[in-house]
């Protein structure tokens, strides 16, 4: 019996080289969107931690008193629980007499592990140096409350 290749599966072979041809074109944009994904996600739970930590500072102060010490411990025990990392981290402490305000300030120096292959993509699509591509990686939180 002889066997007789139909239309359809004549062209499969041709629609093969297209498809790769199709991934090779959109796997870049692919792979950026995914990344700025990742950075996003990663960006948003250190903003969320150091929030967290400059209430948890602001609630120590509160609760214990004008004692930078132990509010500065506080905001870094929170802070390394969560793993970020506490040597890019600085506490600002701004207290007054008692019955007034108490601001606690935490900033942190952020650094993602996708940051250089979102400078690459970027740089590929804009054309400038991968120098020149500014990621943001400042982040800051202030709480105030009175004790």
């Amino acid at each position: 019996m002889k066997y007789i290749r139909s239309r359809f599966q004549r062209q499969t072979g041709r629609e093969r080289g297209q498809s790769l041809m199709e991934f090779a074109l959109t796997a870049p944009l692919i792979f950026l969107v995914l990344a700025g994904l990742v950075h996003f996600g990663l960006t948003m739970h250190a903003q969320q931690t150091i929030t967290n930590a400059s209430r948890v500072g602001a609630r120590r102060a509160a609760q214990s008193g004008p004692d930078a010490g132990v509010v500065q411990q506080a905001v870094l025990d929170y802070c390394q629980q969560a793993g970020l990392d506490t040597s890019k981290l600085s506490v600002s402490i701004n207290m007054g007499s008692v019955n007034s305000d108490i601001q606690v300030t935490v900033s942190y120096q952020f650094s993602s592990p996708v940051e250089g292959v979102l400078r690459a993509m970027a740089s590929l699509v804009t054309g400038t140096d991968q120098q020149e591509v500014v990621i943001p990686n400042q982040l800051q939180a202030t709480t105030v409350m009175r004790y």
